[in-house]
C-alpha cells in the first residue's frame, strides 16, 4: 500500500504538528534568504539538500522541530520524503510518520515562531535501518497463540495472518476462515508495521509487562529475504496499554 493512499488528515492538539510554537532567545535571528536559509543564498542550512521550512538560526530551529528525529537530521536538514522503500538510499527504509511537520518557522522579534494549520498529516521519511529496523516492504504479518493445559480433543491454538492486500486468514481453536480488513484498518495496520517501533522491537525486544505462564503469543513479520519473530505474550496479554504489538494484534484478531 503506497504512502499516498494512506495520507489521512487527523485532527490533533499536539504542538509542532499544528498551532504555533515559539522559542525565545538571542539566537532566534534570521538564518538567511529564502525558506530554510539554505541553497545558494547561504545561511545556517546551506549544506542541506533539503533545508527545513525555517528562516531562524539553526539552534533556534532545532529547539522547535526536534532535530535528530525521524523527520530532520541533527543539522536540521529535512530527511528525504518517500512513498515506498525504493525511494530511499541503500541502508535506509521508508518510515511512516504519525505526524509530519506541516508548518514553517520564522523570527518574531527575539523568538523563533513556528506555526501552521492545526492539523496533523501523515507522512514518511527515509531513515537509516540501523535506527529504525530492517527495510523491505512487508509480505505478511502473523500472530500465533497457544494456551494450556488444554482439554482433551481441543487444539487450544489460534492463528491470524494478514497480507498487504487486506486478506486475513484465521484458525481459531480449530475454526478456520478467511475475510478482509477494511481500508481504514489496513491503513492503520500498514503504518504500524512501517513505523519506527515495531521492526526494531521484533529484532531487539519490547519493554512490556511480565507474561502469564499459561499462554504464549508470538508475532511474526515476513519481509523479503527474512522473517522477524518475537514472543510478545507480555505485551499482548499484560500491557502496558497501547503498546505496538498489542495494537497490531488487535487488527489481526478483529472480527
Amino acid at each position: 500500500m503506497s504512502r499516498a493512499a494512506a495520507a489521512l488528515l487527523v485532527l490533533t492538539l499536539a504542538s509542532g504538528c499544528g498551532g504555533t510554537t515559539a522559542v525565545s532567545g538571542s539566537d532566534a535571528g534570521v538564518g538567511g534568504s529564502g525558506t530554510g536559509g539554505g541553497g545558494s543564498g547561504g545561511g545556517p542550512f546551506a549544506q542541506c539538500e533539503l533545508p527545513p521550512p525555517s528562516t531562524c538560526s539553526r539552534e533556534a530551529t532545532c529547539e522547535a522541530i526536534d532535530c535528530g528525529g525521524l523527520e530532520f537530521t541533527e543539522e536540521g536538514c529535512k530527511r528525504p520524503p518517500c512513498e515506498r522503500e525504493r525511494d530511499c538510499a541503500e541502508g535506509e527504509r521508508c518510515v511512516a510518520l504519525g505526524c509530519a511537520f506541516v508548518g514553517a518557522c520564522e523570527p518574531d522579534g527575539s523568538r523563533c515562531s513556528c506555526g501552521g494549520p492545526a492539523i496533523c498529516m501523515y507522512g514518511s521519511a527515509c531513515n537509516l535501518e540501523a535506527r529504525v529496523g530492517p527495510g523491505g516492504e512487508w509480505l505478511r504479518v502473523e500472530l500465533l497463540q497457544g494456551a494450556g493445559p488444554c482439554p482433551p480433543g481441543e487444539p487450544c491454538t489460534w492463528r491470524w495472518s494478514v497480507t498487504p492486500d487486506g486478506v486475513r486468514e484465521y484458525d481459531e481453536n480449530g475454526v478456520a476462515g478467511t475475510d478482509r480488513l477494511d481500508d481504514l484498518a489496513m491503513q492503520e495496520l500498514d503504518r504500524l508495521i512501517d513505523g519506527p517501533e515495531l521492526r526494531p522491537g521484533l529484532v531487539s525486544g519490547f519493554d512490556c509487562a511480565p507474561p502469564p505462564t499459561d499462554i504464549g503469543v508470538t508475532l511474526r513479520l515476513e519481509l523479503p529475504g527474512r522473517t522477524l519473530e518475537r514472543d510478545v505474550t507480555g505485551c499482548v496479554v499484560s500491557g502496558p496499554e497501547g503498546n505496538i504489538p498489542a495494537r497490531v494484534a488487535g487488527f489481526l484478531r478483529r472480527r
